[in-house]
């Protein structure tokens, strides 16, 4: 649907339920600001009590109007807005905006208000933007259908190619700011309230379809449904439209006990990210970042690049930037700045932007000559066009400068150190192609683990006969529940083992002392069977026996792991493993299942791979394991678990299973 048919965007009449003369009514403000921005659409006014309001003759009710708006704004209280909205509905209208607040966020008798309210809107078919919201303001129109009073300073509305939608109206009218000020503009604000009906991803999914909107940029602090979130950004994706989110409460903190390393490692803020990532969302970390990376996108800077051309006529202030760039991970095209003289001609920019991903130019502009100015906006304008230039920094730019630059849709940011920021975060972003998943595995997990209930800690020995009969490749080992059996399995299994004093009350035996590793010999086996035992009863925990497990030799030791999120499903995770896992924070995390191109994908984000260099080992042993485990995790059908492999030796020929760990949160 394109904006001219959306009747929250763009409609071409509407009714403003509630205005009346009185000295700070939010309804007649809105009337003031339709008038003020132009508003080319008809304007209608409910207010049974009033002949006319701003002019405009009032009617007492929707039904009694002469013509069906295509949006209502209801400028009433949280007690009249149900029936505000009943009066819309019996009257045809079917889009509205409702800004009051005293709902769900006051808790108690608003929760159950918005219920109510929901639940009509949700019979009637009838698209409510709120409540508990500023509203929307369209620059294309213009629609102000808000009552926000930093519009009382703004004289017009600039229009552009960027949308912000909010969960915060004041982050959302403070974006709206700086965007005007800065003299690009927006596509258009919405300020999506309490989501009583229409919900952050249903407002995407309206912008995906939005011919006028080339780049989203988002304030998100969380999401009801992640399938109907997940849905919305493949749409935006597919679309071709990239999305720049500011994500709140982004701690690394996880919400579940870290009994196993993967609850450490694995925040709700690090799920959030590999989901964004997904799907080629940018995630930024100020509302000011938000903003200098949309106008990147806006001006044609896209991820997959790390090369930038630095222009400037000044080799000081070049200098400056080109280390900025470099701090930022970026390279500098050509190898150093290239210094202008002023005006640069199209030739000389155009050579300099030829061989980069994006073309810094850092120079005082406005402020010189006009006919330099002049000179100089008219070359960059050119090739913005041809596509050879796609982003402008400069440090000093006189205002009616920044604004023409802005409308030929450059992208000026006032700093160096900023744009080297911002460049950084575009280049240097996942471009979230759409890839096939595999099916999970058909692994009955249930039938394997009969015993499965709350709090179930699953030993090492059956969670490696579960991954063994998953068809995972693990080191051989058998339990052991007395001396002579410690033994006799030394004798089965050959070679050197390491025993681990089997209980449920311990996950890390290492760090308890219940660990013996290089036994060589059935005596030995013997004695280290007594002596696990005997730690066992001086931590006074259970003891089920040990595990002589064959002691696998050579390659990198790696994580792999694997949960359930509430929102988003199954989550896989690899890793630095081993002694190291904790200590060097070292994790990738992807929705699964996965393929093995997306294990690959996920194993070379890793910083102990790019550590290794040509001394790791070839990476399809383990993109195989991980692809096939998150498979296997993915067809487990409990509600909250973790599932960990810690260590995976990963060597040459082969990945194969040393530790397992299955916790049962919530069966």
């Amino acid at each position: 649907m394109s904006a001219a048919r959306n009747p929250l965007l763009a409609p071409e009449s509407i009714v403003v339920i509630g205005a009346s003369d009185t000295p700070g009514n939010l309804g007649a403000r809105v009337i003031d600001y339709q008038r003020k921005y132009g508003y080319r659409g008809r304007i209608h006014v409910v207010n049974p009590r009033r002949d006319s309001v701003a002019g405009l003759p009032c009617h007492a009710a929707p039904a009694a109007l002469p013509e069906v708006p295509d949006l209502a704004i209801l400028a009433v209280s949280a007690a009249a807005a149900e029936e505000a909205v009943k009066s819309c509905i019996e009257a045809g209208i079917r889009h509205g905006i409702l800004w009051a607040a005293g709902f769900a966020e006051v808790g108690g008798e608003g929760i159950a208000r918005q219920a109510s309210l929901a639940a009509l809107c949700d019979a009637h078919g009838f698209s409510l933007c709120g409540p508990n919201t500023l509203g929307i303001i369209d620059t294309h129109v213009p629609l102000a259908a808000t009552f926000a009073t930093p519009l009382l300073q703004v004289d017009r509305l600039v229009p552009g190619s960027i949308a912000i939608v909010s969960q915060s109206g004041g982050t959302a009218i403070h974006l709206l700011g700086q965007a005007q000020q800065a003299g690009f503009g927006l596509r258009c604000m919405i300020s999506s309230g309490n989501e009583a009906v229409l919900r952050f991803p249903d407002y995407l999914r309206m912008l995906a379809e939005d011919d006028a909107t080339r780049v989203v940029a988002a304030y998100l602090e969380g999401v009801q449904d992640g399938a109907d979130f997940l849905d919305a950004l493949a749409r935006l994706r597919d679309a071709g439209k990239p999305l720049v989110i500011l994500k709140a409460g982004a701690a690394e903190a996880s919400a579940r006990a870290a009994q196993a390393h993967t609850g450490a490692l694995t925040g709700a803020f690090r799920v959030w990210r590999a989901v964004l990532e997904e799907h080629g969302a940018i995630l930024v970390r100020s509302g000011r970042e938000l903003l200098d990376v949309s106008l990147l996108l806006a001006a044609g800077v896209r991820p997959g690049g790390r090369r930038v051309a630095v222009v400037s006529a000044a080799p000081e202030t070049a200098a400056v930037a080109a280390g900025l760039l470099q701090g930022e991970g970026l390279e500098l095209a050509g190898g150093a700045p290239r210094i202008l003289d002023s005006p640069p001609s199209a030739a000389t920019l155009s050579d300099a932007a030829a061989s980069a991903d994006a073309l810094l130019f850092e120079d005082a502009l406005g402020l010189g000559e006009p006919a330099e100015t002049e000179a100089t906006l008219a070359t960059l304008a050119q090739l913005h066009a041809a596509g050879a230039v796609r982003a402008v920094a400069a440090l000093e730019v006189a205002p009616d400068t920044r604004v023409a630059l802005a409308r030929d849709g450059l992208c000026v940011i006032p700093t160096a150190a900023r744009a080297a920021e911002a460049l950084a975060r575009v280049l240097r972003a996942p471009r979230g192609d759409a890839v096939a998943r595999p099916a999970p595995l058909g692994f009955d997990w249930a039938a394997a683990l009969p015993q499965a209930r709350a709090g179930l800690v699953v030993s090492e020995h059956d969670c490696h006969r579960l991954l063994a009969a998953g068809g995972l490749p693990v080191a051989q080992g058998r339990i052991a529940h007395s001396p002579e059996d410690a033994a006799a399995a030394f004798a089965a299994i050959g070679g050197t083992v390491a025993m681990k004093g089997i209980s449920a009350a311990v996950t890390h035996r290492a760090a308890a002392g219940l660990l013996r590793l290089g036994i060589a010999g059935a005596a030995e086996a013997a004695a280290a069977w007594r002596s696990l035992a005997e730690r066992a009863a001086t931590l006074g925990v259970p003891f089920e026996g040990a595990y002589v497990q064959r002691m696998e030799q050579g390659g990198v030791e790696v994580i792999v792991a694997a949960f359930r999120d509430p929102m988003f499903g199954v989550m896989v995770t690899c890793g630095a493993g081993g002694t190291a896992t904790e200590l060097l924070d070292d994790v990738a995390i992807a929705r699964a299942p996965l393929d093995e191109d997306a294990a690959r994908a996920l194993i070379a984000r890793l910083r102990l791979v790019r550590a290794l260099g040509d001394d790791a080992p070839d990476a399809a042993p383990l993109a195989r394991f991980i692809a096939h485990f998150s498979r296997l995790a993915a067809a487990i059908p409990w509600a909250a678990f973790e599932l960990e492999v810690n260590p995976v030796k990963w060597r040459a020929g082969d990945a194969i299973a040393v530790d397992g760990l299955l916790l049962l949160t919530a069966p």
